[in-house]
């Protein structure tokens, strides 16, 4: 089978060649048809939120910052998760 499939391209070479533009050509058209959303954004989805109060401790900024904070992120349609650090007076 293979031997008569390069006997043929051997013999017509010029028919080879043809098909071999045709291909190329067909494939040019269809990838200037192709559409934006094919290559798709791959930059990561992140958000980060900083707040700074003052004077609390770590449990303080947790209990009154981290945690509403973590809750209403944590409702919107999407996310899949939600980390935090609380720090003094940083969260």
């Amino acid at each position: 089978m293979f031997n008569r499939m390069l006997a043929f391209s051997l013999g017509n070479r010029g028919l080879v060649v043809l098909a071999a533009l045709a291909l190329m050509g067909a494939g040019w058209a269809a990838w200037q048809r192709l559409p934006v959303d094919a290559f798709p954004d791959v930059s990561p989805n992140l958000v980060q939120v900083f707040t700074v109060t003052e004077g609390l401790a770590p449990e303080e900024v947790e209990t009154f910052v981290t945690f509403p904070v973590e809750t209403a992120m944590g409702g919107l349609p999407g996310v899949t998760a939600v980390r935090s650090v609380s720090n003094f007076g940083l969260s």
